[in-house]
């Protein structure tokens, strides 16, 4: 193992990470009256959804930092991020309104998934034998904090009500200034990533990993070496691998985000204007998979030059739901051009 003060700077990191969670309880919900002037019960229905704000950033943002940590190094992503976490910290306890509250704990959850790469940095300066006892030591502070944070929240309550957000700040920021000292950098520049690996899929949650089946991925790299890496990767998750430059993402990704997303923003438009007109919306989805398995040919009213039926269609929408007239003129002006270029 390396130097023990690195290791203590990491378990500090995450015991104010996770003490940052619980500090603000005891005094969330006479803030939040105090912000907007309402009832307890009020009150603390704001407070569910602060907690809900701060939880799901981390979730969000715990891959995130992650990535950030193997690409650029441990050192600087958790000195930045508990550096970020010190200055929210301050934020939050001015905050002069609701609003600002809920920007300070979405900006708190963000940095506070440093614990990714706290839990890397241990993985990475522990050898075999004391990896356990490190982890345990890790999960211990995440037990300290959850029961220290709402008794020091308390405590400091009684001093203001925002007394335990200037706390919270000041333990993050002295906290840095003692890892700015003692905390190494545990990543070899050599084994920093280099690739990046894109699978051209839709995913959700509530499926698993069979969703990746005969998906396409785009791959950047920055060495040869990397670029084997990213190749074996994508093969063992059996991926159809395809390369793009980093000027090239962009536009691949606009591409993908309107071959997916997009499709979701058409099939919702289209299945309110069938309720509108009385028919099922779900008749809607075997259309569009006929259309996939058509090969994506172009059929209707454009595709024969029925322009009197596109003027009926925009009528309809003029009178009925005028808010989709612009949506359906631009999609038909680019399904003019794809009929002509198909002539």
């Amino acid at each position: 193992m390396r130097s023990p003060h690195a290791l203590t700077f990491v378990l500090l990191t995450v015991l104010i990470d996770t003490i940052g969670l619980g500090i603000v309880i005891p005094v969330l919900p006479e803030l939040v009256m105090h912000l907007t002037g309402e009832g307890l019960s009020t009150a603390s229905r704001w407070g569910g959804w602060l907690a809900f704000a701060y939880a799901s950033m981390q979730v969000v943002f715990a891959p995130v930092i992650g990535g950030l940590s193997d690409r650029y190094g441990r050192r600087p992503v958790l000195l930045a991020s508990l550096t970020a976490f010190g200055l929210d910290y301050l934020l939050m306890g001015w905050a002069p309104t609701l609003g600002w509250l809920f920007l300070g704990r979405m900006v708190a959850g963000m940095t506070g998934a440093s614990y990714v790469t706290a839990n890397a940095y241990v993985a990475d300066v522990t050898t075999p034998d004391q990896r356990s006892q490190s982890f345990g030591l890790v999960g211990a502070m995440f037990g300290i904090g959850f029961i220290v944070g709402p008794a020091l929240g308390g405590f400091l309550g009684a001093l203001g009500i925002r007394a335990p957000f200037f706390a919270a700040a000041g333990l993050a920021l002295v906290n840095v200034m003692y890892g700015a000292v003692v905390l190494p950098e545990s990543l070899p520049q050599e084994h920093r990533r280099r690739f990046s690996l894109h699978p051209l899929q839709t995913l959700t949650t509530d499926r698993g990993p069979e969703q990746l089946e005969g998906a396409w991925a785009a791959l950047t790299f920055e060495t040869n070496e990397a670029g084997a890496v990213a190749h074996w990767l994508a093969d063992r998750l059996g991926l159809r691998a395809f390369e793009l430059t980093d000027a090239d993402k962009a536009l691949y990704h606009a591409g993908a985000a309107m071959a997916s997303n997009f499709l979701v923003t058409l099939y919702r438009v289209s299945a309110r204007l069938l309720r509108e007109s009385g028919a099922p919306p779900e008749a809607l989805v075997p259309l569009m998979r006929r259309v996939i398995e058509n090969g994506f040919q172009l059929t209707g009213p454009i595709a024969r030059g029925d322009w009197n039926t596109v003027d009926a269609h925009l009528a309809a929408l003029r009178q009925r739901t005028p808010d989709l007239e612009p949506l359906y003129r631009a999609l038909a002006e680019a399904t003019r051009t794809i009929a002509q270029e198909d002539r």
